[in-house]
């Protein structure tokens, strides 16, 4: 139920850092992940702790179970969160950098624009409706699509 509604704030702020995912795969793995990451250290019943940890029973559980420990799993979380935050970061620069300065990141503008489907698979990657424009406009061969931002077509 949490998860679904992390999800929710993150188109948004897709379109004003200028992200592009065209899965959503930030939102689904990253925002989900990280509320559900960090509700654990929230609610963490403490017996099933010790039982999967072998340790005494009330050592370490959950913020909300107030004992002398209720905020150790939540930090926890959080020290978790922030090593896999540090990690992805790193390997991440460490493999799109070099492609990045290579000029292997992104296709020409041409490519982008008939669609990279076309080009390297020769054909579209979705059945458009051929009632749509968007599908008579590729069926007829006038074109690919339209410029998002103008509506023209090209």
């Amino acid at each position: 139920m949490c998860s679904p509604i992390s999800k929710l704030p993150t188109p948004p702020l897709q379109l004003r850092l200028n992200i592009d995912d065209p899965l959503d795969s930030t939102a689904v793995h990253l925002c989900s992940g990280l509320v559900g990451t960090l509700l654990n250290g929230m609610f963490a019943n403490p017996a099933y702790v010790a039982q999967s940890e072998g340790g005494a029973a009330g050592t370490c559980g959950g913020f909300v179970y107030a004992n002398a420990s209720g905020g150790l799993q939540l930090g926890m979380q959080l020290l978790g969160v922030a090593v896999i935050a540090a990690w992805t970061a790193f390997f991440s620069l460490l493999i799109f950098m070099p492609l990045r300065h290579f000029g292997f990141l992104r296709v020409d503008q041409a490519t982008e624009l008939a669609g990279i489907d076309n080009i390297e698979h020769g054909g579209n990657a979705f059945a458009l409706n051929e009632l749509s424009p968007i599908g008579q406009e590729l069926n007829s061969g006038r074109g690919t699509g339209r410029d998002i931002r103008s509506g023209t077509p090209y």
